[in-house]
């Protein structure tokens, strides 16, 4: 499920909530500072599935499911706070939506929230149903090469704090080292 998607299913009046909420208790690393696709959809009461119409339109199905549609303006709606490229490559799509959680999973590897990187990960498979395949943020980063992650967060650094990688993620980086050979 992609993120759009999940937004439907989840809500846009919910999902929105949720990250005000959790923008306030990390404001130093999770203000955005600009309209997003999500403020939109909010504003045009475009709040996902449960209203028919969020980021895709709903009609129910003969078997009583929902079934989703692309509109054609929500590609407008979005392209009204689309911050850099007008166009996004997939690796820019993925990059987008991965580093904040990695960067995130870090943090909370840093600040004790969780003893190690496989109890970090563990908690996004199980608690946000990252798929098992790719073994959490944390994991999927040391796949990547942190060298990669830290070249990738520069990269994106003008759409804000999200993309702040941490200072540990930097050092680790630097020495070509990994989350997972880390003893913390």
């Amino acid at each position: 499920m992609g993120p759009a998607y999940l937004n439907d299913v989840v809500g846009m009046d919910t999902g929105k909530h949720v990250f005000d909420v959790i923008s306030r208790g990390y404001s130093g690393r999770m203000s955005i500072g600009f309209k997003t696709a999500l403020d939109v959809m909010v504003e045009n009461k475009r709040f996902g599935q449960k209203t028919g119409l969020g980021f895709y339109k709903y009609e129910v199905d003969p078997k009583g499911r929902p079934k989703r549609s692309v509109t054609a303006d929500t590609e407008t709606l979005i392209a009204s706070v689309r911050k850099g490229k007008t166009t996004l490559s997939d690796q820019d799509i993925v990059e987008r939506c991965m580093l904040p959680m990695i960067i995130e999973a870090a943090h909370c590897l840093d600040e004790g929230v969780g003893e190690t990187p496989g109890e970090i990960d563990m908690a996004l498979i199980m608690g946000l149903g990252l798929p098992q395949h790719v073994g959490g943020a944390l994991k999927y980063a040391d796949f990547l090469g942190l060298a990669k992650v830290v070249a990738a967060c520069d990269k994106h650094a003008a759409l804000g704090s999200l993309f702040t990688p941490t200072a540990r993620m930097r050092e680790l980086a630097a020495k070509g080292g990994k989350f997972y050979a880390q003893q913390f």
